[in-house]
């Protein structure tokens, strides 16, 4: 149904007792506790929670071997970065990270440098060399004296 007007119930008098007894029960009752906390009579052995490592066996039965990633140098990463966009012109971050296996943060850095992420078009999500470096790479070593190539 719908409602057609609303009522909102006062008592007459605060100073009732009944108000007052009908008050204190529902404030009693509110305020009790419903679930009781039992001590474990006996010794208790307390075990870590399990992790995905732990519960998730491999079919082959080898050792799950994930290695940190390391920092190489940031000149070697550049170098290296430098190669992979000799080999393609388009990569994105998870192969690039894949191929160079640095941590993501450090790789991320060394690329705002080098590299421009593409926002839109048809190669979305891929970085690709900025101009500056291209120019550079067509060039050749010995031309410019290291003009506006240099990497920091």
């Amino acid at each position: 149904g719908t409602v057609s007007e609303k009522f909102d119930v006062r008592p007459a008098d605060v100073d009732d007792s009944l108000y007052r007894e009908v008050s204190a029960r529902r404030i009693a009752e509110a305020t009790r506790k419903t679930r009781v906390v039992q001590a474990s009579k006996g010794p208790s052995r307390v075990a870590p929670l399990p992790t995905a490592r732990n519960i998730v066996k491999r079919e082959d039965g080898k050792e799950d071997t994930r290695e940190r990633a390391e920092r190489m140098e940031r000149g070697a990463l550049e170098d290296k970065l430098m190669g992979l966009y000799e080999r393609r012109s388009l990569w994105s971050f998870k192969q690039l990270k894949e191929e160079t296996r640095q941590p993501a943060m450090f790789l991320k850095e060394t690329l705002d440098g080098l590299a421009t992420l593409n926002r839109r078009g048809p190669n979305v999500g891929m970085y690709s060399l900025k101009d500056m470096y291209k120019r550079r790479g067509a060039g050749g070593v010995g031309e410019g004296g290291g003009g506006a190539g240099g990497t920091s």
